[in-house]
């Protein structure tokens, strides 16, 4: 396989897992999503997430474990896992 199609795949899977986990909001309303308790989370994984929402505001999609972003500034996607 080559770089590209390695990371082709990546992308559709991680874009995957936006659109299919059943845990997951994403793209509605963001008023509507309840955003995780971030004080559960690793201290790392915490700092990441909130230095990703000063720079990109809130996330478009949430999940129990996972936030992420979509085209914020020269990148496709963005997620911080628990």
């Amino acid at each position: 396989m080559t770089t590209k199609m390695i990371m082709l795949s990546l992308m559709i899977a991680i874009s995957g897992f936006f659109y299919s986990n059943s845990n997951a909001q994403s793209m509605g309303d963001k008023n509507d999503m309840m955003m995780p308790d971030l004080k559960s989370w690793p201290e790392a994984s915490r700092m990441a997430a909130e230095d990703m929402m000063s720079k990109y505001g809130k996330p478009d999609a949430v999940g129990a474990e996972v936030l992420g972003w979509m085209n914020k500034g020269s990148w496709i996607m963005i997620h911080v896992n628990k």
